[in-house]
């Protein structure tokens, strides 16, 4: 329960903002470049997600196998 009321006050959104918008602007600075690479910046991404997907579940079964 300790967890869950700590992430409860965390806004997502407050959180997405800032990063998005630095992406954003790194992004249209260097247009050119994300042209020729967009395929290779899709792969990473690819991982990322999966990545960090299975990473919450592992840490998430982990919680519920403690409580």
């Amino acid at each position: 329960m300790i967890f869950a009321d700590a992430i409860g006050g965390v806004s997502l959104l407050a959180i997405t903002t800032p990063v998005l918008a630095y992406a954003g602007v790194s992004v249209a600075n260097s247009l050119g470049d994300f042209t020729k690479n967009s395929w290779k910046y899709l792969i990473v991404a690819l991982f990322v997600f999966v990545g960090s997907y299975l990473g919450r579940i592992l840490i998430a079964q982990l919680g519920m196998a403690l409580s």
